[in-house]
């Protein structure tokens, strides 16, 4: 039974899902949009959501190092600032997830994470 479970694990320990979120969110900073499993994106879409959010709302040195923190690359937290002051009007609703196609070796459906103003 699935009661009280939260999160996604992937099928990998903690130490390995902070690494791949980690490396997920410097592709989507550095590129602007990367393709990804379907599940990998609904796992990680909340995260880049909450740390953009935390930018607009205050944009002090506690939601900076949390940032940081999770970035742990000052020109990725510079570029993400920026990006949250394109947001500033909005409410929520900063990514989007479309479908791409589904992947020839093991039939998994693949995923572009973009943000939602491209």
């Amino acid at each position: 039974m699935r009661h009280r479970v939260f999160g996604r694990k992937l099928n990998r320990d903690v130490n390995q899902r902070k690494a791949l979120l980690r490396s997920l969110l410097t592709s989507f900073i550095t590129h602007g949009k990367i393709i990804t499993t379907k599940a990998k994106a609904k796992f990680f879409q909340p995260v880049v959501e909450k740390l953009i959010a935390g930018l607009i709302k205050k944009n002090d040195l506690s939601s900076i190092k949390r940032v940081q923190s999770k970035l742990q690359n000052p020109v990725l937290v510079k570029k993400l600032s920026d990006k949250a002051k394109e947001f500033s009007t909005r409410i929520g609703g900063y990514t989007s997830i479309k479908d791409v196609n589904i992947r020839r070796g093991d039939k998994t459906r693949m995923v572009q994470i973009g943000w939602s103003g491209q």
